[in-house]
Parts: structure tokens; C-alpha cells; sequence
């Protein structure tokens, strides 16, 4: 899909930075509702491949990843208590 498929107007210059990448002012379309959105493009590759090698070491905390499923397990039974089956 095509910027123009989506909104009536879309600023040319970005009106804010964000984590990864840059927010422009847009207007979607009548049939869209037309109402006015912040639109966030991605386009720091060097920082979203950060971000990413970030997020995967945190997932590969085995250590973390027990004690979650411990809270799950715990959670679980928690829910199961009084249920009459």
C-alpha cells in the first residue's frame, strides 16, 4: 500500500524523532475517517539491528525465562483453585 492510498496529507519533513526512526503530521483520507495521526517510519537500520540484538540476549536469560514460567505455573494454579470440574 501507497502513502497516497492512506492519507490526504503527510508532512514532508519529520515533526518528531522517535526511538527508531522519525514521526511525520498526516491526515488520513475522508474514507479512512480523517482524522489527523502521527505517522512513525523506521529508517535508523544500524539502531533497530541494536535493538533487536538487545531484545534477543534478554530473551536468551534462561535464567529469567524459569522464573517467568514459575510465575506462570503459580498464576495458573491460582486460577484453577475453586474451579469445580
Amino acid at each position: 500500500m501507497c502513502p497516497a492510498q492512506v492519507f490526504a496529507k503527510l508532512s514532508e519533513k519529520p515533526v518528531a524523532a522517535a526511538s527508531l526512526g522519525q514521526v511525520y503530521r498526516a491526515t488520513l483520507l475522508p474514507e479512512l475517517g480523517g482524522t489527523e495521526v502521527a505517522v512513525k517510519v523506521n529508517s535508523d537500520l544500524a539502531g533497530l539491528v541494536d535493538a533487536w540484538a538487545e531484545r534477543f540476549l534478554h530473551e536468551m536469560d534462561y535464567r529469567r525465562e524459569a522464573a517467568s514460567a514459575l510465575r506462570f505455573a503459580r498464576d495458573m494454579e491460582q486460577l484453577q483453585v475453586g474451579q469445580a470440574y
